[in-house]
Order: structure tokens, then C-alpha cells, then sequence
């Protein structure tokens, strides 16, 4: 039986949506009201069954997104700030948790269809240190927040509200810094209005989050792959 994934480009049936993306597991299609049993090997065979009109779907979908509104009456999944990514149709937390509620997401705009919450597309582009700007604030792995200031007599540099400060030249174009891991900038946000300028705990909106290597145990990543597999696994030594 066929396991892949089709795009409803013609929606004619009440059953599929426009746009929305549905997956075939082994030769079943589930549309958005009711599981379709069949011997789908291909989207061929889809479309041979079916009055609407299907393509095929690489599973190349992804793309980032920030939360700008929650609606708090029927919304628990997500953070307003909080930055999501949307792969192969699944929107994934920053820390690698699947939220179920959010399948087979083709598109941003199938997002803003299915979830009351209000988010914007984060673009890909790296954020660097030539993006700081004055007033930034910059939190450090530690979880010390700093001012950025730009072009200041002397140097480049960020400081804090307890005398603290870095040159900007102790950092990478990257923002990991030459001095230890703990002092790497993990997230900036933008500059608030003048009046705050100085007030580091009060910043703009989140605008770059370092992406971090998920961190478990050999016990937390057996559960992992348990749950993913559906029985038990075991990591072995691998033999030299």
C-alpha cells in the first residue's frame, strides 16, 4: 500500500479543502470528514476515485512562524512571541514537540484557516551583528540581558543595567562570543520607544532566536523513539 501525501487543488466534494494537504498511510486517505479505505498506490489512483483534484506533495513544506495574538478562550497551545516551525505539514514547538492539533499544514494561509491565534511569517534570513542596532536588547545563554549601543565613543558594545558590558568585537558575525558559551547571544528583540530606551526590561518584539540542539538522556531518547516506532527501543553501543 502507498504512504505519501496530496495537495487538493480542485475542490469539488464537501470532504476535501482547497489548498489542504492530506496524507495517504498504507493505501488509506483521510479527508477532512470521514477515512476513505482504498488501494491508493498513487496520486493517479486518487484522482481516479475521487471528483476533486489532487497533486502530489514533496515533503519539502516548511517554514518558521511568530505568534503575535493569542486567543486565550480556545487557544493553549501557543505563546504569543514564541516562534514555530512548520515542517513536512506539522507544526513542531521550539523544543521539538509536535503539537497534534496542527497536521497536514500545506501553507501559512492553512494556519491562519485552522487556528484562532493571529501569526506572522518569521523570515529566514540569518540575523547577524551588523543587523544591532541602538536600543536592541540582547539576552546572553545565561539570561542576562543587555542594551545594544552602536558607534559609541570607543566601541561597539552592549551593556546592562548593573554596570556590565561586552564589546561587540568579543562576538562572532553570528553572535556566539570568543569569551564561553554562556555569554552567546540566543535572542535579540527590537528597541522600544524613547521614553524606555534605558529600561532593559522592557524590549520590542522578538525579531532572532538561536536554534539549539535538542538535549536528552539515552532513557529520554529510548522513550522518543519508542513512542515514534510504537515498541520498545533500545540504543546499543555501536561495535568498533
Amino acid at each position: 500500500m502507498g504512504n505519501f501525501k496530496v495537495r487538493c487543488v480542485k475542490e469539488i466534494e464537501n470532504h476535501s479543502t482547497k489548498g489542504r494537504i492530506y496524507e495517504i498511510k498504507d493505501g488509506i486517505l483521510t479527508l477532512d470528514s470521514r477515512l476513505i479505505s482504498g488501494k491508493f498506490n498513487n496520486v493517479d489512483e486518487v484522482n481516479a476515485a475521487h471528483t476533486s483534484e489532487f497533486e502530489l506533495v514533496e515533503d519539502k513544506t516548511s517554514f518558521k512562524v511568530r505568534c503575535v495574538e493569542v486567543k486565550k478562550s480556545n487557544d493553549t497551545l501557543h505563546t504569543k512571541d514564541k516562534v514555530y516551525e512548520i515542517k513536512n505539514g506539522k507544526m513542531i514547538c521550539d523544543n521539538g514537540e509536535e503539537l497534534p492539533k496542527f497536521r497536514n499544514l500545506g501553507s501559512f494561509e492553512d494556519l491562519q484557516r485552522y487556528s484562532a491565534s493571529k501569526f506572522e511569517l518569521v523570515e529566514e534570513k540569518m540575523f547577524s551583528k551588523s543587523d544591532l542596532k541602538t536600543g536592541m536588547r540582547v539576552e546572553r545563554r545565561d539570561g542576562i540581558r543587555l542594551i545594544v549601543m552602536i558607534s559609541t565613543e570607543g566601541d561597539d558594545c552592549i551593556v546592562g543595567d548593573s554596570g556590565e558590558w561586552a564589546s561587540l568585537r568579543n562576538y562572532s558575525n553570528g553572535l556566539a562570543s570568543v569569551i564561553g558559551d554562556k555569554a552567546d547571544i540566543v535572542r535579540v528583540y527590537g528597541a522600544y520607544n524613547i521614553p524606555c530606551l534605558l529600561n532593559i526590561n522592557i524590549s520590542g518584539k522578538l525579531l532572532y532566536e538561536r536554534s539549539e540542539p535538542i538535549k536528552m538522556t539515552i532513557n529520554e531518547a529510548q522513550a522518543e523513539l519508542s513512542k515514534l516506532k510504537g515498541k520498545e527501543v533500545q540504543i546499543v553501543r555501536e561495535c568498533e
